[in-house]
């Protein structure tokens, strides 16, 4: 019995970035707008990744967490304005950020003061946790990149 391996299914992200760079690299107009590390980046990413960048392109990404104040642990997820599971669940998430972050890609800001009274009015806070915003957005480089490397 033959094992059959599905590829589209699991590197799609990835060919359809190459195939959007060689759309653009072969169109004069568009050839001198890209950068010859663009494929070895492409080669170097996981699907997720290629996914998550295409996700930050239309929008950046938030989570609201709930920290105990004498760590830096997230205790709980308050709430995110994207679905976890379409990257892998919520450490993973993190991690292929992380790993972007690392790649000048995408920025993680994790200093941002969260009002959770007005955002969240039916939580309460527990003494002795804080909650902040975490904004995950593309840099300068990882804007450029996806404007050579996403389709629309």
């Amino acid at each position: 019995m033959a094992i059959t391996y599905d590829f589209k299914l699991t590197h799609y992200p990835l060919m359809a970035m190459f195939e959007e760079l060689m759309a653009k690299a072969i169109d004069k107009r568009e050839a001198d707008k890209l950068s010859p590390s663009f494929p070895e980046i492409i080669r170097n990413l996981s699907p997720l990744e290629a996914n998550l960048i295409a996700a930050l392109t239309n929008k950046p990404q938030t989570t609201d967490d709930l920290f105990k104040s004498d760590e830096n642990l997230i205790v709980k997820r308050i709430g995110a304005n994207f679905n976890f599971d379409d990257f892998g669940g919520s450490e993973h998430h993190l991690t292929i950020s992380q790993d972007l972050e690392k790649k000048n890609i995408v920025i993680i800001n994790s200093n941002v003061k969260l009002d959770v009274a007005k955002l969240y009015p039916s939580f309460v806070m527990p003494s002795g946790f804080r909650a902040k915003r975490t904004i995950i957005q593309l840099s300068m480089f990882g804007r450029w990149f996806a404007s050579a490397c996403v389709g629309k």
